[in-house]
């Protein structure tokens, strides 16, 4: 499902054909333009504020969270950001950490592209 999204938003992001999550410990190893990548992806609760803003943008009964931490250096940022946006097309949006504030799926596109965009940018 994810690689379909991927290909369709034109998003040079893939993932191993074997990955373990406990062999991993959280760690989602991907591949970024070919190279190896990946960020840390953990699920949480969500907080008061979180679940208000699901509420008011529909989604009664969700009460967990997708979080990524990226690490590594700019193709961790960029990875995590595409995966991102591809979990958040396959669920119909996401949740600002810091404002708790939806955005669709379409926004949190657009958002990845800019800032895998800007920061190839301040790669060169």
């Amino acid at each position: 499902m994810l690689a379909g999204i991927l290909a369709k938003a034109k998003v040079p992001l893939s993932f191993p054909e074997e990955w373990s999550w406990k062999d991993q410990s959280g760690w989602l190893p991907m591949l970024w333009r070919k190279e190896e990548s990946g960020c840390e992806v953990e699920l949480e609760k969500l907080s008061k504020k979180e679940a208000a803003a699901a509420r008011e943008a529909g989604y009664l009964g969700f009460d967990s969270a997708i979080v990524l931490t990226m690490r590594g250096g700019w193709d961790s940022f960029q990875s995590g950001a595409a995966f991102g946006a591809a979990i958040a097309i396959a669920t119909g949006g996401c949740l600002t950490e810091e404002e708790g504030k939806y955005i669709s799926h379409d926004a949190a596109l657009k958002w990845a592209k800019q800032s895998i965009a800007a920061s190839d940018k301040g790669l060169r």
